[in-house]
């Protein structure tokens, strides 16, 4: 009986719990992008710039009312130092 009774009471609370979050939406989650990528060039690490690249142009290509075209530049320099500590 005190099972019964305590599987209720947490399943209770759980549904309340989850259901309060049903409106959620992220705050970075709009579809609203106008723009469309002209051209693009790219320097220094050809991977990480075209995965850059990709994700922007598919952004892009996803709205088809792009008002604005933009030239995109994709500069990555990577910089190692030696620190010593003694």
């Amino acid at each position: 009986m005190k099972k019964i009774i305590s599987f209720i009471i947490i399943s209770t609370i759980l549904s309340v719990l989850i259901s309060s979050c049903a409106d959620y939406k992220p705050i970075y989650a709009t579809s609203n992008f106008n723009f469309k990528i002209e051209d693009h060039s790219i320097s220094g690490d050809k991977k990480l710039g075209n995965l850059i690249y990709r994700k922007l142009n598919n952004i892009s290509l996803s709205n088809k009312d792009n008002l604005n075209s933009h030239l995109i530049k994709v500069n990555d320099d990577l910089g190692l130092g030696l620190i010593i500590k003694n």
